[in-house]
C-alpha cells in the first residue's frame, strides 16, 4: 500500500496541472526527435568516414603495389639466391612512406602456390614495425589468392608488443621473379578515426541534451504564461463559489487587449454581475 503511494501522488500530480503534463510532453517529443536526428547524423558521419578511409586506402594500396611489381620486375636478373634481400627491401621501401605518420604497415607473404624449392630467407614473411601477419583475416588471403584485383576487409591490426587497434586491410598479388607469387598487404590502423568518432558524438549527445533543457525550459515559461492566469482563474472561481463574492481576478495594468487579459476581464464582469444579482435577491 505504502509503496503506490508515491504513484498515486504523481499521478495526481499529473492530472492536476497543464504545466507539468506539456512540459513533460515537450520533453520526450524533443528527447525522441534530437535521438533519431543524432542517430541519423551520426550514421551519416561514420559511413562518410569509413568511405574516405577505404579509398584512401585502396589508392595507398594500389600505389605500393604498383611499386612493389616495378621494383621486382626490375630485378628479373638477380640470383634467386638473393630474392632475400629484395624482397626485404622492397618491404622497408614501402613501409617507410607510412612509417612516419603510422597511416599504415605493411604485411608481405608467401602464396601457397610460390615455389617451394626457393630459399627459406625468400619464402619468410614480411612486417614493418613489429605488426603480426595474424592481422590480415583468413578471408582476404582467400581472395586475394583468388584474383589479382585489390581486395579489403575491416580488422584488427595486432602488434608484436601486444597491442591492437581496429583496422583496415587492403591486398593484392605481388609476382617475383624466380619465385613465383607473393601477397602484399597494407594494414591500416583507424585508431585516429575512431578517436574522431567519437568526440564526434560526444559533441552531439552534448548538444542533443543542450536542445532538448532548451525546449524544455522554453515550453515552461510559455506554459507558465498561460497556466498561471488559468489557475488564477480557477481558485477565484472556488471562492466566488464558496460565498466570497468580493473575489475578483488581477488585471493587468495595461489594457487587456490578449486573451488572457480579456479572460481576467471578463471573468470580473461576470464576478460583478452576480454579485449584483445575488444582492438583489437578497
Amino acid at each position: 500500500m505504502a509503496a503506490s503511494t508515491p504513484a498515486r501522488g504523481l499521478a495526481r500530480w499529473w492530472r492536476g496541472s497543464i504545466q507539468v503534463r506539456v512540459v513533460a510532453i515537450t520533453l520526450a517529443l524533443s528527447l525522441l526527435a534530437m535521438t533519431l536526428l543524432a542517430t541519423t547524423l551520426l550514421r551519416q558521419i561514420s559511413s562518410g568516414l569509413q568511405e574516405a578511409q577505404v579509398d584512401a586506402a585502396v589508392d595507398d594500396t594500389a600505389a605500393g603495389v604498383a611499386s612493389a611489381r616495378s621494383q621486382l620486375q626490375a630485378a628479373q636478373s638477380i640470383d634467386p639466391a638473393t630474392v632475400g634481400q629484395l624482397l626485404t627491401q622492397v618491404v622497408e621501401n614501402l613501409a617507410s612512406a607510412g612509417a612516419a605518420s603510422g597511416r599504415y604497415d605493411v604485411v608481405l607473404l608467401r602464396a601457397p602456390s610460390a615455389d617451394t624449392d626457393a630459399s627459406a630467407a625468400s619464402r619468410a614473411t614480411r612486417t614493418s614495425r613489429g605488426v603480426l601477419p595474424d592481422s590480415v583475416p583468413t578471408r582476404l588471403r582467400d581472395a586475394v589468392q583468388a584474383g589479382t584485383a585489390l581486395y579489403w576487409t575491416p580488422t584488427t591490426v595486432a602488434y608484436a608488443d601486444a597491442t591492437s587497434e581496429p583496422g583496415l586491410a587492403v591486398g593484392s598479388q605481388v609476382p617475383v621473379p624466380s619465385i613465383g607469387v607473393y601477397e602484399l598487404y597494407y594494414l591500416f590502423p583507424l585508431g585516429p578515426q575512431e578517436e574522431t568518432l567519437a568526440l564526434v558524438t560526444r559533441s552531439v549527445a552534448s548538444v542533443a541534451v543542450l536542445v532538448v533543457l532548451l525546449l524544455s525550459a522554453i515550453a515552461f515559461v510559455v506554459v507558465r504564461q498561460v497556466a498561471r492566469p488559468v489557475q488564477q482563474a480557477a481558485v477565484t472561481a472556488e471562492r466566488l463559489a464558496g460565498g466570497d463574492l468580493d473575489e475578483r481576478m488581477t488585471v493587468p495594468p495595461r489594457e487587456p487587449k490578449d486573451e488572457i487579459g480579456r479572460l481576467a476581464q471578463s471573468f470580473n464582469h461576470m464576478a460583478g454581475s452576480l454579485q449584483e444579482q445575488i444582492t438583489r435577491l437578497e
